[in-house]
């Protein structure tokens, strides 16, 4: 990030974990605040980065107040800062419980971060285990804190990012993309 946020936090041995998500009930980010206590009480390296906010800010401060001073709360970021943001991360983290393709998903990939995201039927087009990263239980806040903790020492994240950027460059092209769409919308009008 061009103003070096790890180094700002003095993160630069640690697993950062980053969510973007925001703090609403659909999002999950109270379901990875639950997880990340539990791993952070269990690995001293991990730290959490949360970007933005929402209605859920007090119930998910309060959730990680046993762990505060491993999380960093980051208000929403203009968009050209956010590959910054993506970079500065070790794992990027979407604990959704329903969505569509996220943006944040495919913007954190196309910056070569590794992902771990909830099982609902829209991450799973993007992200098959140990590819491109991993997914986990939706709501599970066991499940997560596990997978939080194996992915903190998988040797293989740095291939997972890679593999998640090249991903997002052959599947995630919006211009070619909004190509085949036009001939679609083309191909109903005719």
């Amino acid at each position: 990030m061009k103003y070096g946020l790890r180094e700002k936090l003095g993160w630069e041995k640690n697993f950062v974990i980053l969510c973007n998500r925001s703090w609403a009930p659909i999002y999950g980010v109270d379901v990875l605040a639950r997880a990340f206590v539990k791993a952070a009480q269990r690995d001293e390296r991990l730290r959490l980065l949360l970007v933005g906010d929402g209605p859920q800010a007090a119930q998910i401060q309060h959730i990680l107040a046993p762990v505060r001073h491993k999380v960093h709360y980051q208000d929403p970021l203009p968009n050209e800062e956010l590959p910054g943001i993506y970079r500065s991360a070790d794992l990027f983290v979407s604990p959704s419980h329903c969505d569509g393709s996220s943006i944040s998903l495919l913007e954190a990939m196309a910056c070569g971060c590794p992902v771990l995201v909830s099982d609902i039927p829209s991450n799973l087009e993007w992200v098959t285990p140990e590819v491109v990263g991993d997914v986990f239980y939706n709501g599970d806040v066991a499940h997560l804190q596990k997978k939080l903790l194996t992915m903190a020492a998988d040797p293989a994240l740095l291939a997972y990012g890679r593999q998640a950027r090249t991903l997002a460059e052959k599947k995630a092209n919006w211009r070619e993309n909004f190509k085949k769409l036009l001939e679609g919308y083309n191909l109903v009008i005719a």
